[in-house]
């Protein structure tokens, strides 16, 4: 920890030529060649995952579901769909290009939040091990394009689902943070009832 004392002088004579009140310049406090006393080394070690809480690492996982979601209403919106079944494109060669293009975005853009973990250093994914995240990421890729599949059936209109889809990802970070975490850190809370 490094102090600036010049800010600091420069405070201190600002204040004594202000209760003095009589407009004189110069220098009232002289705080320079101060030190501190001597201390043992420190550093700071930074743990983004624990400061941030489960509703950034929530966020951070659904911040691809409002824009599939309205890119899937933007194409019913704008009925891409019929004019592709006018060119010839069946029902199953649409679904399965949409789902797997949402799917292997969604997975791609999870591993890059692992190794950026990686890089930085968090501990939720240094202490875990790679397969079992890289499994619970497929599955969450998955049930993410399914879920923006569903979401995006229940509107005909891009902008409507976007508001809806992305209300719906900070809801469910702040019911992570402040409903479900003191159930899981509860000590009277059934654990049965979890798993």
């Amino acid at each position: 920890l490094h102090r600036v004392h010049q800010p600091i002088n420069m405070v201190a004579n600002a204040f004594f030529s202000r209760v003095r009140n009589d407009g004189i310049t110069g220098s009232y406090a002289i705080l320079t060649y101060l030190r501190d006393m001597p201390k043992a080394e420190s550093s700071i070690t930074l743990d983004f995952a624990s400061a941030l809480g489960p509703s950034f690492y929530t966020w951070v996982n659904q911040i691809l579901l409002p824009i599939s979601v309205s890119l899937l209403v933007y194409e019913k919106e704008n009925n891409l769909r019929t004019m592709m079944k006018m060119q010839g494109l069946g029902d199953l060669s649409y679904w399965t290009v949409n789902y797997t293009y949402y799917f292997l975005l969604n997975f791609t853009f999870l591993m890059l939040v692992m190794l950026f973990g990686e890089i930085i250093n968090l501990q939720v994914i240094v202490l875990t091990s790679k397969q079992v995240i890289v499994v619970f990421f497929f599955l969450v890729a998955h049930v993410q394009t399914a879920l923006s599949f569903l979401i995006a059936s229940f509107f005909s209109v891009a902008r409507t689902a976007t508001v809806s889809s992305v209300v719906y990802v900070l809801a469910n970070g702040l019911l992570c943070e402040y409903l479900f975490k003191p159930f899981l850190e509860s000590e009277t809370f059934p654990k049965d009832v979890l798993f």
